[in-house]
């Protein structure tokens, strides 16, 4: 029977992508609020630091409750980032980048957005981000397979 809690040998990388999550995401809601414009403010991207941990914790997570983790990790800071934004939006009025005209990337309007954010943040996107490092993992583990079977080939024929 295992002791060790999921992910607890990757504790500092958890921590890691999910204060860098936070930064980001806080970074680009502050430069929304002062006014800076969009081209800079879309440089502050947390979709490439959810990437970077998605092939991070695929490539690194052997078990499926280490990824299964590792999916909330990357989900829960960023919802908590994008539902208070879109919630100051819906609240005050004022656009933010996370929702910058009435309608939105999504066809949704703010309060509609709101609540598939807060919804999706804790359930399919962190499933569909578990599937995906599992894909990841699979295939890491057959490219790992071959490369045994190379090398082991290999030294069976010198």
């Amino acid at each position: 029977m295992e002791s060790a809690s999921p992910l607890s040998s990757k504790r500092t990388s958890v921590v890691a992508f999910a204060l860098a999550i936070l930064v980001v995401g806080l970074t680009r809601f502050a430069l929304t609020l002062l006014g800076v414009p969009d081209r800079i403010t879309t440089f502050f991207s947390i979709s490439v630091v959810i990437g970077v941990g998605l092939f991070y914790f695929g490539l690194t997570c052997d078990k499926w409750r280490d990824r299964m983790v590792a999916s909330y990790v990357l989900f829960v800071p960023y919802t908590l980032i994008a539902v208070t934004a879109l919630g100051y939006t819906w609240i005050t009025g004022n656009p933010t980048i996370f929702q910058r005209h009435e309608h939105s990337m999504t066809g949704l309007t703010v309060g509609p957005h709101f609540a598939v954010m807060l919804i999706g943040g804790f359930s399919v996107e962190p499933w569909a981000a578990f599937a995906f490092m599992s894909l990841i993992a699979w295939i890491a583990w057959i490219v790992r397979r071959l490369l045994i079977q190379g090398t082991s080939s290999t030294n069976a024929t010198n």
